[in-house]
């Protein structure tokens, strides 16, 4: 079972990196850049195909991958016709996001298949309790919610999650009634039954599936839309001072959770334990997506906005300058990664 659950963990990372590098990898072929090698994993290579360009590597340890092409670093013929940094700043652009954009193709992929196979919460109210909030103001059982201060809302689990990022904000709350929309002005409640705030509605309690290929694409993309809102509001709430040890986890803690879940889900059959692992890849695939395009050096983000600063003045950043800030953004992102793995290990110990 222990190697059951670690290779699921395995197959999961490996998928979401290998759609990852795979993006940067399509767009830089499709550039004219060319690509010396394209690796899944880290460390010393277990075994390397040469292909006419370009080396296919597979790495020791199972986590991260790269796309190496010709260019990135100063002294690998920068100025070459193939090479990334000759290229106009909008393909720099296009090459860099497809990485976190395949990502995100990937989660709306598997949004769609987990539709097809179980449904969504639609925002329903098929009940309000009395003396809540939500009744005290009007919202009726059978009313949709579609908005809420201004933020669409397109599944039940998107009301928890703004009222837990926004616990106790007042809120305008937009209906749907009978293809009206109307607006009710209300403030949750702290429940210490619960111990959050509440407005006092109950969801539909079941999923519903898609009954045409429109909504199957439609409620496929909601998925990862709602996935990619927790990611944000995630690191937003972190940022805005609920940060602490426990509220991360790096790849230890993943592969700790991702082998609980499959192991729970075993008992109910390998469709159950399919769907699981699906449901693993829309999550993380979304998330690592978010993370790539956060403007910190090394990572996505901020070559992107280096690339759109002289997109915009028309003045390259200094190639030294540039190499030396993704060598120290690198740097602490692999301290950050120590750190979240240390504890990780204590919190599993």
């Amino acid at each position: 079972m222990f190697l059951v659950k670690t290779i699921s963990a395995i197959i999961i990372f490996g998928l979401i990196i290998l759609i990852h590098e795979f993006g940067h990898f399509l767009l830089a072929k499709a550039c004219g850049v060319k690509v010396i090698e394209f690796s899944l994993g880290m460390g010393p290579r277990l075994f390397t195909f040469h292909g006419k360009d370009t080396d296919y590597s597979l790495k020791l340890f199972p986590l991260g991958g790269s796309c190496q092409m010709k260019g990135e670093d100063e002294e690998d013929g920068s100025e070459d016709e193939d090479s990334f940094q000759n290229k106009k700043p909008w393909q720099r652009f296009l090459i860099v996001f497809a990485g976190p954009a395949f990502n995100f193709i990937l989660a709306f992929i598997i949004g769609c298949i987990l539709v097809l196979n179980v449904g969504s919460d639609r925002p329903l109210v098929s009940d309000t309790a009395e003396g809540m909030p939500a009744e005290i103001c009007g919202i009726l059982p059978g009313d949709e919610i579609v908005n809420i201060n201004g933020r669409k809302i397109c599944l039940y689990r998107e009301i928890g999650l703004y009222n837990y990022i926004h616990a106790g904000e007042a809120q305008r709350v937009t209906v749907k009634r009978i293809n009206e929309d109307r607006t009710y002005s209300l403030t949750p409640v702290y429940s210490e039954e619960y111990g959050r705030y509440l407005i006092g509605i109950t969801g539909p309690g079941e999923y519903t599936k898609p009954s045409n290929l429109f909504e199957t694409f439609r409620f496929g993309y909601y998925e990862m839309r709602y996935n990619f809102l927790a990611a944000v509001d995630s690191i937003i709430y972190l940022i805005n001072g609920h940060f602490t040890k426990d509220s991360v986890m790096g790849p230890v803690g993943i592969i700790g959770t991702i082998s609980d879940t499959v192991e729970e889900a075993v008992p109910n059959g390998l469709r159950i334990v399919l769907l699981t692992l699906a449901d693993f890849i829309l999550l993380f695939s979304t998330n690592v997506g978010v993370m790539n395009l956060l403007p910190f050096p090394a990572l996505d983000g901020g070559r992107i906005v280096m690339i759109v600063f002289e997109w915009i003045t028309g003045k390259a950043v200094n190639r030294k300058v540039e190499n030396y800030v993704n060598f120290i953004g690198f740097v602490l992102l692999m301290l950050l990664m120590l750190l979240i793995t240390v504890n990780d290990i204590g919190r599993m110990i």
